[in-house]
């Protein structure tokens, strides 16, 4: 029984330094293109999230620096999010 625990623990830890880890973001080199939600946007700088209704460990940002061309596809439904869905071209 004794094992049978400290198995069950060792997994828990396990799942919660997995779910905690994320994974660098991807600088965008000229005619990278992606899509997703657009996790943030500055003067200079755009930030897409390609996997916006996925856990937070799953998540790929890419980060894309001006000049970028960004067209709005659709949406993405993550309930209860909605995200406009967005293909960015680094150019």
């Amino acid at each position: 029984m004794k094992h049978v625990v400290m198995l069950l623990l060792s997994m828990m830890l396990l799942g919660v330094a997995v779910s905690l880890s994320q994974i660098a973001p991807l600088e965008a080199k000229p005619g990278y293109v992606a899509t997703g939600a657009v996790q943030s946007e500055s003067n200079d700088r755009l930030y897409l999230n390609t996997n916006p209704c996925g856990a937070a460990g799953d998540s790929r940002v890419v980060i894309f620096h001006k000049p970028y061309v960004k067209t709005v596809k659709g949406q993405i439904d993550c309930y209860p999010n909605h995200f406009d869905r967005v293909t960015v071209e680094q150019q």
